[in-house]
């Protein structure tokens, strides 16, 4: 009987050797991937502060698109932004898209003449849109001192504006409020519940205030008390003198008080039957509190008036 030949143990089947092949190249090629991976982010990181600042990708105040500003802002807002905030030429299109979203937003909000931002669009190579509105002066805190008197514009947001932005006629033509001596910086807002009324009484007048030919409103130094508010009261003036006893901000009248429509019905009424309030002979008081109440002047006040018109010619 012919001896049985014994397979060595060490041999295995082809198709064991195959597999082992295929795992080694596998691992060769995945070896290969991940040294092309690791050196494609060194390079990346080598060259991608000279590939983002080249001025192709560059974010300036030329590839920044906003819509045109009012004719009260003459300054120029993009350079602003991006120098205020030290953005200028720190920004590319490259980088991250969220954080330079979130960059462009707060510079631009930052600005005093920004209200807010209401869309960025990132275009490439480096083109960015910016859609936002801006302040309004809508009235100008007037602070006299013994060396001079200042006119600190604000807008409906209690915002106060830069003032030097304007010309000294536009300011002058701004509703005047009187007797406050607290002032924030620029940028920042009024914290004074006798400017946040004299501001709603003024926005809700709107285009009635020139109409009326008013000039100047007055908050009362110290607020009335009832039972069921605490509120300040305002007095209006006229440029031709008379004093208009308003009231309450709207919204904020006690029981009993006139309400802002009617008030305005009535003195509306009372200009269309007696002349503007622009002349030396119109009444020296006109109380809306409770009413139509009118006091007219003397005749000693209506001498020293013409007196005095006299002498301003």
């Amino acid at each position: 009987m012919a001896a049985r030949k014994i397979k060595p143990e060490s041999s295995l089947p082809s198709t064991g050797r195959k597999s082992t092949r295929s795992r080694a190249q596998w691992a060769a090629a995945l070896a290969v991937l991940g040294m092309l991976a690791v050196g494609g982010k060194f390079s990346w990181d080598k060259f991608a502060t000279s590939i983002r600042t080249q001025p192709r990708y560059v974010v300036t105040a030329e590839t920044i698109e906003i819509p045109p500003p009012p004719e009260w802002i003459r300054r120029d807002i993009k350079r602003d932004v991006l120098q205020d905030v030290g953005l200028n030429g720190t920004l590319s299109i490259l980088d991250d898209r969220a954080q330079l979203h979130e960059r462009l937003n707060q510079a631009f909000r930052f600005h005093p003449w920004v209200r807010s931002v209401e869309r960025i669009e990132l275009q490439p190579p480096a083109k960015v849109r910016v859609a936002l509105t801006y302040r309004k002066p809508i009235a100008a805190v007037e602070i006299a001192s013994q060396v001079q008197t200042l006119l600190l514009v604000l807008d409906a947001d209690l915002v106060r504006l830069p003032e030097m932005d304007l010309t000294e006629a536009e300011k002058l033509y701004l509703p005047r409020i009187h007797g406050i001596t607290n002032r924030p910086l620029v940028g920042e807002t009024w914290n004074d519940a006798r400017v946040a009324g004299a501001v709603q009484l003024v926005t809700a007048l709107g285009d009635a205030w020139t109409r009326l030919h008013l000039v100047d409103v007055n908050p009362s130094e110290s607020p009335e008390l009832t039972k069921q508010s605490r509120f300040y009261v305002y007095e209006l003036v006229a440029t031709g003198g008379t004093r208009i006893v308003w009231g309450a901000a709207p919204g904020q009248e006690p029981p009993g008080e006139t309400t802002f429509p009617e008030k305005l019905k009535q003195l509306t009424a009372f200009v269309a039957q007696n002349g503007p309030l622009s002349s030396m002979y119109t009444p020296k008081t006109i109380n809306l509190r409770q009413g139509l109440a009118v006091k007219q002047r003397t005749v000693k006040q209506l001498n020293a008036a013409a007196d005095e018109s006299e002498i301003l010619k």
